[in-house]
């Protein structure tokens, strides 16, 4: 049976966001790919996920919580198993039917990595995979040296100007912008110059045209509106993939917005795939 190793990263409480990440790919698999979920306790976490074996545990850096975050993913390379491999943030949830048989055929199709992507007018780069949900192949990609770290310069987040036509081409930016060098920034640097290819899932915001997920009621609608960046949402083949709630270090599991989000994943899966999780 084919294998994929799933990783997540948790700390704190991000523990039960993990858990409902966990169950959604379950709902949503096809059930013929066996999915080894693997988690790495970044610092602290008030729990072990349930569904997930525990692999490994970094320690606190003096950089802040974004590297932090990037020791654990840069850990996780040292105990993948599987030719087919996920990192995923925890708090994303996966809405696809059969999203992992897509992951197969699109890593076996030539592409090096496959996943979700930045939104266009972030200061990330675009179009190509981004560590929130970021597949890739070990064989093709796997000892390349890809470095999840954030590029510190005085204690702060570096940026990287766009200032030559390859760098352009590389992060999906037009000269004379620039990109926030946190957490994953160097992933197309890495990938592309070594001449490998990847494809990335749209990304587009609750406010925006197209999104999926419906509102219980105009106040929902309104909050979250309010809050337009928040909430987003990652459509393949004109169908909901998945979705990503951001800044879940201040929206934890049992706030507004986290109950507000998951209560859009339910209301979408309940009306489409008549399933809850």
């Amino acid at each position: 049976m084919i294998e994929i190793d799933f990783f997540t990263f948790v700390y704190g409480d991000i523990y039960k966001y993990a858990e409902l990440l966990q169950r959604s790919c379950e709902a949503m698999s096809s059930g013929e790919i066996k999915i080894n979920y693997k988690c790495i306790e970044s610092i602290h976490s008030d729990k072990i996920p349930k569904g997930y074996d525990c692999v490994a545990k970094t320690e606190k850096s003096k950089h802040g919580d974004s590297f932090n975050h990037s020791l654990a993913i840069n850990e996780a390379y040292n105990h993948i198993n599987s030719k087919y491999v996920i990192f995923a943030d925890a708090d994303i949830a996966i809405t696809y039917k059969n999203w992992d048989k897509v992951v197969i055929e699109k890593l076996d199709s030539g592409l090096s990595c496959f996943g979700f992507d930045y939104y266009k007018k972030s200061r990330r780069y675009f179009d190509f995979p981004n560590i929130f949900f970021f597949c890739f192949r070990s064989d093709m990609i796997g000892d390349i040296g890809v470095d999840f770290k954030p590029r510190i310069k005085d204690g702060k987040i570096d940026k990287e100007f766009v200032d030559t036509e390859e760098k352009s081409n590389v992060l999906g930016k037009p000269m004379g912008e620039y990109i926030q060098c946190d957490t994953g920034w160097s992933i197309p640097i890495a990938i592309k110059g070594k001449g490998f290819t990847g494809e990335s899932i749209p990304c587009i915001r609750c406010d925006m045209d197209g999104q999926k997920m419906p509102f219980r009621n105009e106040k929902q609608k309104k909050l979250c509106f309010k809050k337009h960046r928040l909430m987003n949402e990652f459509i393949y083949n004109g169908d909901l993939f998945g979705t990503h709630l951001k800044r879940c270090r201040s929206n934890n599991y049992d706030s507004k917005y986290g109950k507000i989000w998951r209560d859009r994943i339910s209301l979408h899966c309940d009306r489409k795939y008549n399933s809850k999780f």
